[in-house]
């Protein structure tokens, strides 16, 4: 693709038409005017039959290019000289000014050091063929202000073949110099217009953005909390008529673990997202699951917690009249409305992974712009994100209010008005967090991941700890403690049956035969 290059002919709709069609290409300028290309230029036939006597690729050879007597002047355009001559060039020059550089700071004489060497090609500053040659010290590579770039533009051409076939021509649109676009013409766009409809965006690749270790530990810390959880899940069902399962009240138990399990599934999401999220697809597919068991895992969470500080908040001789369940009416009124959202949003395929433009040009190029799942109640708006943050941060800040004073009401009777208020202020913490990192643009996708993955993981593990471990433990601990009274009481009844025997025996010593 260069501006010189010859009209490109294609079929009406066949894919290198709809390829071409508005297609906006960046490449290296040239200036056509400066001394390396007007140098290239005047080279002769002798020149030419230097260079390919010093060539080491003869004729025969697999690398062997015959090049005719005007290459120079004829071929210059059609070839890659034009573009990479310049480059070649200045990476020879850039090579041997540092090494003589090298050489006067060096107190060696042959060889030059390496790390001499390449410091002094990162200090040059020089004119070259292709502008200024200047070095980025971090990148070790070419800073981009010293490379001018110009933009091509597939643009259809008027033609004698009919509507079937269509001529296109690479037109040079624009010049950026010194990290300035310069617009020639106007670029024309695959609907015709010389205006984007809509800002240009497409789809950024978040694979392997944090680290592999960080990957595998939270994948295995993760699978952990699952088997625990779900092992939880299980035996709540297996000894629901459990007096310790009765208590706590076994609907209470399976809402809870099953929030938990959310959360950690929310891990899950995350790293397979990152390692299987390439194409937009995939990442939709995952935006879905994830919003789908955020919400699980915040619903299976706020609903039994609140109806269970409710039921908690009753004196004893009123929860013996009440049941827990009646109040969870309440919460899940509550939390249909969003669910309901959720599930239409679901279906009429707003949720996905989007890029949300935060800034574009007067040609509706993007500046700047920040990719994230925008889920139902979002909309992909950062706006309604930090307001929705905000107020998930003050009904957490109340759930604690209130988790403090059922805490103070019932300690004398139990522990779990105490773990019910250090989980809610757990949860109120990593909130805050949450709240800052989306009222910050100055957090990178990696680390709004690190930061997603830690908070679900400890919010699970909070859970696990506060809510579903200590039933669990006084679970086995009656089983245990049941075992250990039917092993008592099997060894007392093996203890009678003995004593039986020995009398039985001392009877039959006794007996004579004609009693026998």
């Amino acid at each position: 693709l260069m501006p010189k290059s010859d009209p490109l002919a294609a079929a009406s709709g066949s894919p290198l038409d709809h390829f071409v069609h508005g297609l906006g290409y960046f490449a290296p300028s040239i200036d056509d005017s400066g001394m390396f290309i007007a140098s290239l230029k005047s080279q002769n036939s002798s020149f030419v039959e230097q260079v390919s006597a010093a060539s080491p690729a003869k004729f025969g050879m697999k690398n062997y290019f015959a090049a005719s007597e005007n290459f120079f002047q004829q071929d210059l355009y059609s070839d890659h000289i034009y573009y990479e001559g310049g480059y070649i060039y200045d990476a020879v020059a850039a090579a041997v000014l540092g090494a003589c550089e090298a050489r006067k700071t060096s107190t060696k004489t042959v060889p030059v050091p390496g790390f001499q060497h390449l410091n002094e090609i990162l200090a040059l500053n020089v004119s070259g063929a292709t502008g200024t040659i200047k070095f980025d010290r971090e990148s070790k590579s070419r800073h981009s202000d010293s490379i001018s770039f110009y933009m091509l533009n597939g643009q259809i051409l008027p033609n004698r073949y009919g509507k079937d076939v269509l001529i296109y021509r690479f037109a040079n649109v624009a010049v950026r110099e010194d990290q300035e676009w310069d617009y020639v013409e106007d670029f024309i766009y695959s609907d015709g217009s010389t205006k984007a409809h809509t800002p240009l965006r497409d789809v950024e690749e978040i694979k392997n953005y944090t680290f592999p270790s960080f990957q595998y530990v939270s994948l295995v810390f993760c699978s952990l909390g699952l088997i625990v959880t779900f092992g939880s899940m299980a035996m709540t069902c297996v000894y629901r008529t459990s007096h310790v399962i009765t208590a706590a009240n076994a609907t209470y138990l399976l809402l809870s673990c099953l929030g938990t399990a959310g959360c950690f599934s929310l891990v899950l999401i995350l790293q397979l997202n990152e390692n299987m999220g390439i194409t937009t697809t995939t990442l939709d597919k995952f935006c879905r699951l994830y919003g789908a068991l955020h919400i699980v895992a915040v619903a299976c969470f706020f609903v039994p917690l609140y109806a269970k500080l409710k039921w908690l908040n009753l004196s004893i001789i009123e929860r013996q009249d009440s049941t827990y369940n009646r109040f969870l009416i309440v919460p899940f009124i509550l939390v249909t409305p969003p669910l309901v959202i959720y599930v239409y949003a679901l279906i009429s395929g707003s949720i996905s992974w989007r890029k949300e433009v935060i800034e574009v040009d007067e040609y509706g190029f993007v500046l700047e712009s920040d990719t994230g799942c925008g889920n139902a109640f979002i909309g992909g708006s950062r706006a309604m994100n930090i307001s929705i943050s905000v107020l998930a941060f003050l009904f957490m800040l109340w759930m604690c209010r209130y988790a403090q004073r059922t805490r103070l009401k019932i300690e004398h009777e139990t522990k779990e008005g105490r773990n019910l208020y250090f989980v809610l202020l757990f949860h109120w913490q990593f909130t805050l967090l949450y709240v800052l990192c989306s009222c910050s643009y100055d957090y990178v996708e990696s680390e709004v991941i690190f930061i997603l993955v830690i908070n679900h993981f400890l919010t699970g593990v909070a859970r696990l700890m506060w809510i579903i471990y200590p039933f669990m433990r006084d679970l086995v601990r009656s089983l245990y403690a049941q075992q250990q009274e039917a092993f008592e009481g099997r060894s007392i009844d093996i203890s009678v049956i003995e004593g039986v025997e020995e009398q039985l025996d001392d009877e039959v010593s006794g007996l004579t035969n004609c009693d026998l």
